[in-house]
């Protein structure tokens, strides 16, 4: 407790810095990560203003994230927008966006219309910033699955590796990417969709967001069907909704996507299988994604 309390000093502190006196500060969120506490806050200004801050386990992680929130709120207007940094205590503010993810909208009608409009942002900012770069994209041609590997998970690898080989990637177009796009970082505000808590400014392959956001759309389904309210319609619902708003992907894009979910679930399957232990829900991820490993290939059936 004296952790938490300790960090809404130092945001109080922050925002007398930053603005002036007599703002309240309430813990959102508190988690540990390696060792390391992470936070979010809401403050509330005399002034009827409000303001979301983030405390990050690293001041490098805080920058990070900062500047990917400049660079989304830049190039597309539906974006949470960032308010100032401070590296030193690994603290960063931005605008309170009082709204229901979209995650938490999946019991409601026009979920589905909902999942079509994340589909139609996403492809809004990758159009919008949509260039020719000089360099290559390391999340698809750099390392695939990081250590510790044993025998299994070198298997794994290598075959991404030669079904990376024979795509025959070479120089396409990058565009700015979320890096994080998924149900439960989008705000539903009324008709907007609203985008926030990128990872890093990252130029690349769109491919990865549109990856990230259908097999997370998987494993959320998942969580709650375990929870016993389960989302209407099916996944192939949810994944044609997406690609519609989305729009359609030539044959060369449809191939690099392929490769992107192959990429994406064996990085998921493989944090999840070295592990020591297991909590419940992490254990079903973990039985879902060997199963959609055994599906693409990846995995040798289950005899």
């Amino acid at each position: 407790m004296k952790d938490k309390t300790s960090h809404e000093r130092l945001i109080a502190q922050n925002l007398r810095d930053k603005f002036f006196r007599g703002w309240r500060v309430f813990r959102v969120s508190f988690k540990i990560k390696s060792g390391r506490s992470e936070a979010v806050f809401r403050a509330e200004g005399p002034d009827g203003r409000k303001l979301a801050i983030k405390h990050c386990a690293h001041p490098r992680k805080a920058i990070e994230e900062f500047i990917a929130l400049q660079s989304l709120s830049a190039a597309r207007g539906d974006c949470i927008r960032p308010v100032f940094l401070d590296e030193q205590a690994s603290v960063f503010a931005m605008e309170w966006i009082e709204a229901p993810t979209l995650k938490q909208m999946m019991q409601r009608p026009r979920r589905l219309d909902l999942i079509r409009q994340a589909g139609r942002w996403l492809k809004g900012l990758h159009s919008a910033t949509r260039c020719w770069t000089p360099r290559r994209d390391r999340q698809i041609e750099g390392d695939l699955l990081i250590g510790p590997q044993g025998g299994e998970f070198k298997k794994i690898d290598a075959i991404l590796r030669n079904r990376r080989t024979r795509l025959g990637l070479r120089l396409h177009r990058h565009s700015l990417l979320h890096t994080d796009f998924h149900m439960g970082n989008l705000f539903v505000d009324g008709e907007r969709i609203i985008a926030f808590d990128p990872m890093t400014s990252r130029r690349g392959l769109p491919v990865h967001d549109v990856a990230d956001f259908l097999v997370l759309c998987e494993v959320y389904r998942l969580h709650a069907a375990m929870r016993g309210d389960g989302w209407p319609d099916c996944g192939g619902q949810d994944r044609r909704a997406f690609l519609d708003g989305y729009g359609a992907l030539k044959p060369r894009r449809k191939r690099l996507l392929d490769f992107a979910l192959d990429v994406k679930i064996a990085r998921m399957w493989h944090h999840h299988a070295k592990a020591d232990t297991r909590a419940p829900l992490a254990d079903a991820e973990f039985l879902h994604l060997s199963k959609r490993m055994r599906q693409r290939g990846l995995l040798h059936p289950v005899d």
